[in-house]
């Protein structure tokens, strides 16, 4: 069986200590994690993105450097000198740092950052989600931009905004949210290794109970 064979075998079952371990053997494992990200979208590029996370989380553990060069390959996926385009990358470094945000928190302001490229708004809202429930602390610069991508005109980053919030537990955002409750428009978000297609108004009302019931 070939190194991409075991990989995409190991997103399939979402083994991510074996693909990690076969990624410190095999770094091609890595370049094969980097071609999956890129999908459109899917299900695939989904766990191809938090199987990347987890690689470079677990692998920069024990050598910071190792994570630290998957974060600027990504970083350089979204450069003019890249030829290409790395559609995927907020959400890939977001995963990173999530799973390692004592070693790579500082990287977040970099990933926010791209919040005005309407390209990536909903990829940096994702990874701000991701990070945020994990160290609420490194996403509060981010939380005003968050709140106002509630009124945002596409709805997919409404349906965004409303889950990360709900991740990060911002009770300021209570609001918002429960404006939204009759928003019928539908998002597909990424979650416990599925796609979810839910209305917006979904979305909002569970973001809702997550941060009233951090806060009882």
């Amino acid at each position: 069986m070939s190194v991409k064979e075991d990989v995409d075998r190991l997103l399939y079952t979402r083994q991510y200590a074996g693909l990690a371990s076969l990624a410190e053997k095999d770094r091609a494992a890595i370049s094969h994690l980097f071609s999956l990200i890129y999908n459109p979208e899917g299900l695939t590029r989904w766990r191809a993105i938090e199987g990347l996370g987890y690689v470079g989380g677990e692998l920069g553990r024990r050598d910071p450097d190792v994570g630290r060069e998957i974060i600027r390959r990504l970083f350089w996926s979204l450069s003019d000198e890249s030829g290409d385009f790395g559609w995927s990358a907020p959400e890939a470094i977001g995963e990173v740092i999530k799973n390692q945000p004592d070693l790579y928190g500082s990287f977040t302001p970099q990933v926010f950052s791209f919040f005005e490229d309407e390209r990536l708004r909903r990829g940096v809202i994702w990874a701000m989600g991701r990070i945020g429930k994990r160290n609420p602390e490194l996403v509060q610069d981010a939380i005003p931009s968050l709140i106002a991508a509630l009124s945002d005109a596409n709805p997919q980053v409404r349906g965004f905004a409303a889950w990360s919030l709900g991740e990060i537990g911002v009770e300021d955002a209570a609001l918002e949210l429960s404006r939204l409750r009759g928003d019928v428009n539908t998002v597909l978000i990424y979650e416990a290794g599925k796609l979810w297609q839910r209305t917006v108004g979904e979305v909002a009302m569970d973001a809702l109970a997550n941060i009233r019931g951090r806060v009882g």
